[in-house]
């Protein structure tokens, strides 16, 4: 990575970043939960592999004059992404595999400007922003699979011919058009602001046999959306301050959506709501929001236990809950505590099925009920860290095809039934050898101390249950120049 920033003038100015990252690394799969009993640490995955690399730069023109505001951005990307992965067979193929592949590339280019301008009347202060944004994105892929074979122990999947049945290129022009004016009189600030987003994407997908084609599909969607917002807030003191946001957000069908799917997808569209308190002091601060977030239409992959899944219409969910956090400082009690204090988050979230056979169950994969505990200690150079995590269960209840049952029992594929909950224990502790020695900061820490066992599950192709992180010691290091 390399950063670079240079002062044209008092009131402007210009940054340049460029960007690359390369990765690899194997996938070990989930397992059965005859297998997890067994060994909960152990892979009969040995070719599930990913690859990835990614270029980015950008340069951003920024112009500040303490009355007007304008920026300039603008970035490219260059990205690959590729993986191996093995697929359980059925039917005639049972107790077979084969290796797939789906290499794929994306190449971003888009440009932003954005100007402010500060108008101050004595009683009433607005900022009115105006923006837009273009977008202009391509994307191929290629599908490859091999022919279906034994795991046994020595072979090499690899080694096998593994041509390609499945070629698509897709791409997306966008454009967004934005303003907001915050408006602060009194104890009061409200932000009023409008979005409208004009998105065309396509996918062009060929599939063949060798060198038959023998089909071809050309899904294209288009999407203009007006999304409107307004936040509110309210300060009771310097200390205290209430708030109250509305809006709609909006995202588009993403490529294998167009690709997955035969049965003409919507965007997902929703109406978030939020109302809630800051407060702020030397010894107490806290928050606590409220939220409802409600889908008309969104999308889930429904995807069988083997093979490609279809993505489709959920319908209408709602997500509800609320979200709450405390610090206080320990000197208050004690003045021999100073450095000392003491922190806690909960969150509870309600997201339901309004629709459809699985309507008024839990959506998979997340829990109602996450919270934390920490206590912190600094005494000069040292600092000391105590934390417990604890979440509750989740569901994976399967597809919601029609006449699906709800599955809450664990399936044998280790893929579907519920979640147990589960509470960890981390501790750290850190030392700075402060500016004489580079700023040098080093820790020692311990994740899951009382090496609780807890798992996940998967619904993808190499789905399954998946262990958590055990008992993890971890050293750490770093120095500021």
């Amino acid at each position: 990575m390399l950063k670079g920033a240079y002062r044209l003038s008092k009131t402007d100015d210009i940054a340049v970043s460029l960007h690359h990252f390369e990765g690899q690394g194997t996938m070990p799969g989930g397992l059965t939960p005859a297998q997890f009993a067994a060994n909960p640490y152990q892979s009969d995955r040995p070719f599930d592999e990913f690859t990835g690399r990614r270029t980015d730069g950008s340069i951003k023109y920024t112009h500040n004059d303490g009355v007007n505001k304008f920026e300039l951005l603008t970035y490219y990307t260059d990205s690959f992404r590729g993986s191996h992965i093995e697929q359980d067979g059925s039917g005639t193929t049972a107790g077979q595999r084969r290796l797939t592949a789906a290499p794929r590339s994306y190449k971003t280019f888009a440009v932003e400007p954005r100007y402010s301008r500060l108008i101050d009347s004595g009683s009433v202060v607005q900022e009115v922003s105006v923006g837009y944004r273009y977008l202009k994105e391509d994307t191929k892929e290629t599908a490859t699979r091999s022919a279906y074979y034994r795991p046994r122990p020595g072979f090499d999947a690899y080694s096998l011919a593994n041509p390609a049945y499945q070629t698509s290129k897709g791409g997306t022009t966008a454009h967004a058009f934005y303003i907001d004016d915050r408006i602060d009189f009194g104890n009061w600030t409200v932000t009023p602001g409008v979005r409208y987003e004009s998105i065309r994407s396509f996918n062009d997908v060929i599939n063949f046999t060798g060198s038959r084609v023998t089909s071809a599909l050309q899904p294209k969607a288009d999407a203009n959306e007006v999304l409107p917002t307004v936040s509110v807030m309210y300060r009771m003191n310097e200390r205290w301050s209430l708030f109250a946001n509305a809006g709609v957000s909006f995202g588009p069908q993403q490529y294998a959506q167009l690709a997955q799917s035969t049965n003409g997808l919507h965007a997902e569209k929703a109406n978030t709501y939020e109302v809630g308190t800051h407060y702020k002091s030397e010894v107490w601060s806290g928050e606590l929001t409220l939220f409802n977030i409600d889908f008309d239409k969104e999308l889930q992959l429904a995807r069988s236990i083997v093979g490609d899944g279809q993505w489709t219409d959920l319908g209408a969910t709602q997500h509800r809950g609320l979200e709450s956090a405390l610090r206080y400082e320990l000197a208050e009690l004690n003045p021999s505590l100073k450095g000392a204090s003491v922190s806690a988050s909960y969150t509870y979230t309600q997201a339901i099925s309004k629709a459809g056979v699985f309507a008024g169950r839990d959506l998979p994969f997340y829990s109602r009920n996450v919270a934390a505990l920490g206590a912190r200690y600094e005494r000069g150079p040292w600092t000391f860290n105590a934390d417990l995590y604890a979440q509750s269960k989740q569901r994976s209840p399967g597809s919601p095809d029609t006449g699906a049952v709800y599955i809450t029992q664990e399936d044998a594929t280790g893929r579907l039934g519920n979640i147990p909950g589960y509470a960890t224990v981390n501790l750290r502790a850190g030392y700075d050898f402060g500016k004489n020695m580079s700023n040098l900061k080093v820790a020692v820490g311990i994740k899951n101390l009382f090496d609780r066992r807890y798992f996940n599950r998967s619904v993808d192709n190499n789905g399954g249950k998946y262990v958590g992180q055990p008992r993890t010691v971890y050293l750490q290091a770093s120095v500021a120049f």
